[in-house]
Formats: structure tokens, sequence, C-alpha cells
């Protein structure tokens, strides 16, 4: 397998004739892999259980959770020696949300992702929303004014996100540069449109908040990985200037995950009132996963949305990838517990699902 060959098979229309077989080499490969496997379990079986379980537990390394045989599963309910814990994927399972919101279309998380249902419910649970102009307009309409952040209404990733500190000294986020008039945005907004980084015509316009007093620095993000009321991460995002990254711990500890490592920056980090804020607007959503984004400012958090598919998820390293979806299997099992067993009721969030109306869907 050559990398260097997709693209020129890509314009020449072979594509996919040569992923076709790509993936037929890889189902093949894995077959082979599967069978030895399996002839080693077999075979393990007879050993004794010191040597079987070394066994077995290097192997489960190479297995997605779908592939483990019965044969490898065999008395792991019952306390087993071998674990499971190297098939958790927070991939896998984000990947089976998607299926389900594919098949059923109102997961709870989804419905959160519309940014004024998850700012009304923020509202609700007494946490800081954003100031805005209350109403959606095309880009040739939108009314333009220094300490604004204009932002489309369906976006993500900085795509389209431009902070006016004044009418000479604008900043493009996605692109790390500085525009010097109005004119000039509204054509990059346009160029937006026209290039897809920002899909429908319908903007808005939030106040510009500041990570300090001296106006020096736009607020920071605050972007908490919670897990039905408990944070597995968090990732504090510096986008003044070159946009860069740092990874926390729930414990504030500085972690590296496999993802931003060469944009890393040393971060302030969060407070503990910040963490309970985060956990608390997780808890309020029926979901194991929802990642919950503020903004770090010079006075405080203001709650910007939530997410339910965070972008690039696949770059997590192996053992991120792990952790997060042990969380998120606990955060199931918690949620089911709570729901099913306890009664809890998610009065904040049943209450703003029931006043949304067709004006509040993006």
């Amino acid at each position: 397998m050559d990398i260097h060959k997709v693209e020129k098979y890509y314009y020449q229309g072979k594509a996919l004739a040569y992923i076709s077989d790509l993936t037929l080499e890889k189902q093949t490969t894995a077959q082979h892999i599967h069978r030895v496997f399996y002839k080693t379990m077999q075979l393990a079986n007879q050993e004794k259980p010191e040597h079987r379980q070394q066994l077995f537990n290097e192997m489960m390394k190479a297995y997605a959770a779908s592939e483990v045989p019965e044969l490898a599963s065999r008395g792991m309910e019952h306390g087993h020696d071998v674990s499971l814990a190297a098939a958790s994927s927070f991939r896998a399972l984000l990947t089976h949300r998607l299926r389900k919101q594919q098949i059923f279309g109102d997961l709870p998380e989804w419905f959160a992702d519309d940014k004024h249902f998850s700012q009304k419910l923020a509202a609700n649970l007494n946490l800081s929303v954003p100031e805005f102009t209350g109403r959606h307009y095309s880009a040739a309409e939108l009314p333009l004014n220094v300490q604004s952040a204009v932002k489309p209404v369906n976006g993500a990733g900085g795509r389209g996100v431009y902070l006016i500190h004044s009418e000479d000294r604008i900043e493009d986020l996605k692109r790390g540069e500085m525009i010097a008039s109005f004119a000039e945005l509204r054509t990059r907004m346009n160029t937006d449109l026209e290039q897809g980084h920002v899909h429908m015509d319908l903007w808005k316009a939030e106040a510009l908040y500041y990570f300090d007093a001296r106006q020096e620095e736009a607020a920071r993000d605050l972007k908490f990985y919670c897990f039905y009321g408990k944070a597995g991460l968090v990732l504090e995002v510096k986008r003044s200037g070159v946009t860069s990254y740092c990874w926390w711990s729930r414990e504030g500890e500085s972690v590296q995950t496999g993802k931003y490592e060469n944009k890393l920056f040393k971060g302030n980090g969060f407070s503990e009132s910040d963490l309970i804020a985060a956990e608390e607007m997780s808890a309020a959503v029926p979901t194991p996963f929802c990642r919950v984004d503020f903004l770090k400012t010079e006075s405080g958090l203001i709650f910007g949305e939530m997410t339910p598919k965070p972008g690039n998820y696949e770059q997590f390293d192996r053992e991120t990838d792990q952790r997060l979806g042990e969380m998120f299997l606990e955060a199931e099992e918690r949620l089911y517990r709570d729901s099913y067993q306890r009664g809890k009721s998610f009065s904040s969030y049943e209450e703003t699902l029931r006043n949304r109306s067709v004006n509040d869907i993006d």
C-alpha cells in the first residue's frame, strides 16, 4: 500500500477500485490473524491459568469489541482472569451512538447539540450565557459592531468565526489572520460560504469576551469531555494568534492524548467551580457522553455549547481512547440505574425540550 498513490488514483477516477482492493486485503489479513488467534486460544486453554492469562490478554489488545470470539469471553462474566478493558473504545462507542441517532433520530445529546436549546438549558441551570443579537442574518445583512464575535449559526472548529476588536482590527480565527475592514470581513464570510467552510448563510453576533482585563487576548475555550456528570478530560484552547491547545485531567494535571501534539502550550487550567459547572450541565442531559464547552473570561465562565461528536476524535492515542471508552461504559450504566432503578427525573432538560419552538432549531 502506497499512501502517495491515493491522490493519483483519485484524480484518474480509480479511487473506488483501489479502495475496494485495499478493503479486500484488510479483510483477508484480519481473517488470517483471527484464525491464528483462535487456534492459539484453543491450545492455551490446555495450559496453566497464568500462561493462558498472559496469552489471552496480549491478544485482547488486537481485538475490537465486535471481534472478540466467544471462546475468549467464556467465564468473563464471573470474574474471569482475562480483561476486556482493551476492547473499550471511545471511538467505537461514539460510532454506535451515531448509528442510534440514524435509527431513532432523537437522542438526547443531539437535542443538546442545538445551540439555542443548550443555552436555554444552561440559563435554566443558572449558568451565564453569551449576549447576542437575538436574530439570525445573512452575511450581507448582519449588523457589524466592535467588540463582538461573528459566528455562523451552524459551524464547528472555528470555521467562519471572526472577532471584531475594532473596525480595523478583526481576527479571522480559522485562518489565523487579521482583517482591516468590515468590507473585507463580509468578503471572507461569502468566501466561507462559496468554499463550503460554512454551509448556511445564517450568522449571528455575540458579545466578545476577553481572557484578561487588559483585553489583549480573547477568552479561551474550556472544553470538558463529560460522561453523565463526570469529566474525563479537559481541553484548554488559546485562539488569539496561533491556535494552541493544552490537555488536562479531571484532577488538573497536564496530560498528553496524542492529539494536537505539535500545537501544545502551557495553559492556565480550570478551577473547581469550573469543573462543577461543567459536570452539573452534563448531569442534566440524559446521555452517557456530551462535551460541554465554555468561554473562560476575565469575569468567569460563559457557557458556549454542547457537542455529542467532538471533531477528529479518532486522533486520540490508544490509551486515551480506551480510558474514555471505559468512562463512557460506566456512564451508560450509571444513567440506566439513575433512570430506571432510582427514577431520576431530568426536569430542566425536559422543561427546555417542551418549551423549544421551531425558531429555536438551527
